[in-house]
């Protein structure tokens, strides 16, 4: 279903796995530094308790962000155009 047919070219599943590869090890790297950024903010008095720690982290957290969602910008129309093509075959 989410992984690339076998009736595709080598170069699109590959791109398919790829991609797929990207989006999820992207996903657990977000999760992972959220949890360490968590640690530098005090809930009760909402502030970040050390903010240069903090921005280090949220910086980095803002890339895998931004590479994370054109992973998934380019994989929907690679998704769909494949779907398409395994209807037109059937």
């Amino acid at each position: 279903f989410l992984i690339a047919k076998s009736n595709q070219t080598k170069l699109r599943r590959n791109l398919h796995l790829g991609l797929l590869s990207l989006i999820f090890i992207g996903l657990i790297a977000l999760v992972v530094i959220h949890q360490q950024m968590d640690t530098y903010i005090d809930t009760k008095a909402q502030e970040v308790v050390e903010w240069k720690e903090f921005y280090s982290r949220h910086k980095i957290y803002l890339m895998i962000s931004t590479i994370h969602f054109f992973a998934t910008l380019f994989y929907i129309p690679l998704m769909i155009s494949s779907w398409r093509s395994s209807d037109s075959n059937a």
